[in-house]
């Protein structure tokens, strides 16, 4: 039975590195899903630095034929541009950090 039981406790400690690995692993699998989440709070969407991207999707959107100034109301076109260009920007950014979240997870 002694002799057994030294067996099984030598099988134990050779899983001590593994264990200590595994501990590793989650810590700093909770750390950078706690950094994501951090990170995407922080977000500013209608920030500063986010003027540039919508501007120069404004400028391409509001390229508009005669014909078209005609049939449409630019100003509405600007506005509806706006929201679709915020809620992409939103969207993009939310759909990055899932990835990120999943490939740790």
């Amino acid at each position: 039975y002694q002799a057994n039981l030294e067996h099984d406790k030598r099988k134990v400690e050779a899983l001590y590195p593994a264990l200590i690995w595994l501990a590793i692993a989650t810590y700093m699998n909770f750390q950078i899903g706690f950094w994501a989440d951090d990170a995407y709070n922080k977000l500013k969407i209608g920030g500063a630095s986010i003027k540039a991207m919508r501007m120069l999707v404004m400028d391409t959107v509001n390229q508009l034929t005669p014909q078209g100034e005609q049939r449409y109301d630019v100003a509405r076109v600007m506005k509806i541009a706006d929201v679709q260009c915020n809620e992409a920007i939103r969207m993009s950014f939310t759909s990055i950090f899932s990835l990120f979240q999943s490939i740790f997870q």
